[in-house]
């Protein structure tokens, strides 16, 4: 039992937990270095901020600390899911991105290939021309 606090005559009762980090040298860096990985068999580090937390704000911030653990990985399972989608719309992108690119090349063999059938055309149209006016100042007027 600890000294009775003023005003009062009901001595307080001890924290063992928090005699020993007392007497450990307290917490720095946020560790409790002298007890090794076992500080978790004991309690948890963030309570002992130089005084001991009552057990309901202590149950309180285990309370908060699951909640933000659980929404901890709720983000984590929508982080994740928007990497999938963001996969998938890169991977539909790439895809009519080599879908265009098929498109355009056909389109240039497809211009190619008028333009070549243009250029037979103009000369099979300037061999007529020239057969029909040579015939013309020949005299062959069948017409």
């Amino acid at each position: 039992m600890s000294q009775p606090k003023e005003g009062s005559s009901e001595p307080q009762p001890v924290d063992d937990n928090e005699v020993f980090v007392k007497n450990v040298g307290g917490v720095k860096k946020s560790r409790l270095y002298g007890i090794g990985s076992e500080i978790s068999t004991y309690c948890s580090i963030a309570s002992f901020s130089g005084t001991s937390p009552a057990t309901g704000h202590s149950h309180e911030l285990e309370d908060k600390l699951q909640l933000m653990q659980e929404e901890n990985n709720l983000l984590r399972d929508q982080f994740k899911d928007l990497q999938d989608q963001h996969q998938k719309i890169q991977e539909q992108n790439e895809k009519m991105q080599e879908e265009m690119n098929k498109q355009m090349q056909e389109r240039k063999q497809m211009q190619e290939e008028m333009h070549k059938q243009m250029q037979e055309m103009q000369r099979q149209m300037q061999e007529q021309m020239k057969s029909q006016l040579a015939a013309f100042f020949r005299g062959d007027n069948d017409q």
